[in-house]
């Protein structure tokens, strides 16, 4: 085995999910690169608190996330100017860079500043950002007229190959979305381009610094999980590449493409990913969290508990006499118990109840009793109406009602919404996330989209927060996440869930032991 921890270099960062995977897999994360602040901020104080537990020093921020400010955030700098040389550690690990934009040099400069004496075996993380590859990006911009393959996003691979060519990894990881395999430029296939330019990445990019490396650097290129049969042509190799996080134990069905890259001269047997065989539901992760309300937006509580007991009251209202028996009854339940819930959240709650045993651990980082960033954000009064309609009707029935489901009544006042059939261009727009399945994909625009994220559990009647976003995409209950609500629900949606880079990350230590032994 080895005696020292495998450093990885992270670019294109996100919040960190890769790192944190691999960090708890062992690897020595030496570097992470990240262009937006709030993501930055986010990488920066997880280094810190790495550095901070290794140093023994855990109790100390077990204090720190104990004692919130009274507008309800945190003070980094409380803890922070206790610990400057950590920090100063932290800062020079997370690197705040726009690549394509900040200079090469001075990205490479960085990369060979944090690896030190050439080691003998690295990894490479990250994945460019995704957005112009999404279907869910490419319809958008089909909808506004913009053009997809001048999107400047389209070609940030290169930025990723351009470091691949010029540092050489031992193996690469690169993760992307499935939207990756529909892509094209100049009428040819992206992932065909992109495979063949990572199979030999300096025969691809013309650098002057390249010209001064000597030999070729070919990689041989593997997905994740093991095709049960040879794929028979370039569509089924292709599609061997994505992976299901929700066949890996994350309770969330999240389709991304990965293509690991093993550097050609090393001679190295690739190793793949076991699947698990039991998926874990969304509720699974999500019901041992302190039960909260949410608000009316720019109310305070009282507002919220107003437009409840308006529900409650109104024996009259058509829609709590739905046609439906069952989700009547249910409804009539909810609204029992619905006035016991108290306060909608904050920045840190304590931790209660008990979570799923096979990710107890996973979410309990050194047994930190707190949860972080569990604030419930508000909401309209109709919206309200809404939620505890379709989270009742998914309590009954298993699954989230589409539009046309909806009493009337309830129907939004939108121009793509049909008031008379409910029949809509996105069918459907408010979506519970089921108690027995594992949740939609936890997107980026969650910040912008509650409705597509409404909390399984009536009685609480809102949308998620950004801890049970975080959960879903298994990211440990202490990870603090900077910045703006907003910005939190952005860096949650973009990031690689952890749990998942945990595993990716074993299949690599696997791959790494067989060069070395000592």
């Amino acid at each position: 085995m080895r005696k020292s921890s495998i450093p990885a270099i992270d670019i294109f960062a996100g919040p960190g999910g890769l790192a944190e995977g691999f960090s708890n897999a062992g690897f020595d994360i030496r570097l992470s690169v990240e262009m937006d602040e709030h993501a930055h901020n986010t990488l920066r104080f997880r280094s810190f608190c790495r550095k901070l537990r290794k140093a023994g020093k855990n109790n100390e921020l077990i204090e720190f996330y104990s004692k919130p400010e009274s507008d309800n955030t945190f003070d980094q700098t409380k803890l922070t100017a206790k610990h400057v040389r950590l920090w100063k550690h932290a800062e020079k690990e997370a690197m705040q860079a726009t690549l394509g934009e900040t200079p090469a040099k001075e990205v490479s400069d960085r990369i060979e500043a944090a690896l030190g004496k050439e080691p003998k075996d690295w990894v490479l993380l990250g994945g460019p950002p995704c957005q112009a590859y999404s279907l869910v990006g490419r319809a958008k911009m089909k909808g506004t007229g913009e053009k997809f393959e001048n999107d400047h996003r389209h070609l940030l691979y290169r930025e990723y190959l351009r470091i691949v060519a010029v540092h050489a990894p031992s193996v690469f990881v690169m993760e992307n979305v499935k939207g990756l395999l529909s892509s094209k430029h100049k009428g040819t296939a992206i992932i065909d381009q992109i495979k063949s330019d990572l199979s030999n990445p300096r025969g691809a990019i013309d650098e002057a610094p390249l010209r001064r490396k000597r030999g070729k650097v070919e990689y041989d290129l593997y997905p994740l999980w093991k095709p049960k049969k040879e794929p028979q042509n370039a569509l089924e190799q292709n599609k061997s590449h994505i992976v299901n996080a929700e066949n890996q134990g994350c309770p969330q069905a999240r389709h991304r493409l990965f293509i690991i890259g093993i550097r050609r001269d090393l001679k190295l047997k690739m190793h793949y990913l076991e699947k698990f065989a039991k998926d874990v539901s969304a509720w699974e992760v999500l019901h041992d969290l302190p039960k909260i309300h949410s608000h009316l937006s720019k109310e305070k509580d009282r507002g919220w508990l107003n437009v409840i007991n308006e529900i409650i009251d109104s024996k009259a209202d058509k829609w709590m006499q739905t046609h439906q028996p069952d989700v009547r009854k249910s409804l009539k339940q909810t609204v029992q118990t619905i006035r016991k819930h108290r306060g909608s959240g904050a920045i840190m709650v304590q931790r209660v109840g008990t979570a799923l045993p096979e990710l107890h651990d996973w979410y309990r980082t050194e047994q930190t009793p707190v949860c972080l960033n569990h604030e419930a954000r508000g909401h309209m009064p109709t919206d309200l109406h809404r939620y505890l309609y379709s989270s009742s009707f998914s309590e009954v029935h298993g699954y989230s009602p589409k539009l046309e489901q909806y009493p009337a009544s309830l129907l939004p006042a939108h121009k793509n919404v049909n008031k008379k059939t409910g029949k809509a261009i996105f069918n459907d727009r408010f979506r519970t996330q089921c108690k027995g399945k594992p949740s939609t994909t936890i997107t980026s625009h969650i910040h912008k989209d509650g409705h597509y994220f409404i909390h399984p559990d009536p009685a609480q009647c809102r949308s998620l927060t950004v801890r049970e976003a975080a959960r879903l995409q298994t990211f440990p209950d202490d990870y603090l996440f900077c910045g703006p609500r907003t910005e939190q629900f952005k860096q949650v949606g973009n990031a690689v869930p952890p749990y998942l880079a945990f595993q990716i990350a074993n299949v690599i230590k696997k791959i790494l032991c067989q060069t070395l032994t000592a």
